[in-house]
């Protein structure tokens, strides 16, 4: 995965370990089936796993994960979903 560039972002000095987590975490979470995009449940199972990892906020660097990933529009679109039926992300301090 290319360096991502965090410029402009407000983590000076936080850039290599955040890099460091969002590279392992878009990585893929192994051989296991995903839940269902949308449901928030992938959203949960990686603030979860950055949790336990010591992230100091892992929701914030899930989201930023989810972001790169899939665009900020698709995200949001994504989080909007979740609001409107109540669970997902919005639950999740989105």
């Amino acid at each position: 995965m290319k360096n991502m560039d965090m410029g402009g972002m407000g983590m000076s000095g936080h850039g290599s370990k955040i890099r460091a987590h969002a590279d392992k975490a878009m990585g893929g979470m192994g051989g296991a089936k995903k839940p269902k995009l949308g449901t928030g449940e992938r959203f949960a199972n990686l603030k979860g796993e950055l949790a336990a990892k010591g992230a100091r906020n892992p929701g914030g660097l899930a989201a930023f994960i989810g972001r790169k990933k899939l665009g900020k529009a698709r995200f949001q679109k994504l989080a909007a979903k979740g609001k409107a039926s109540g669970g997902g992300m919005a639950g999740m301090g989105m």
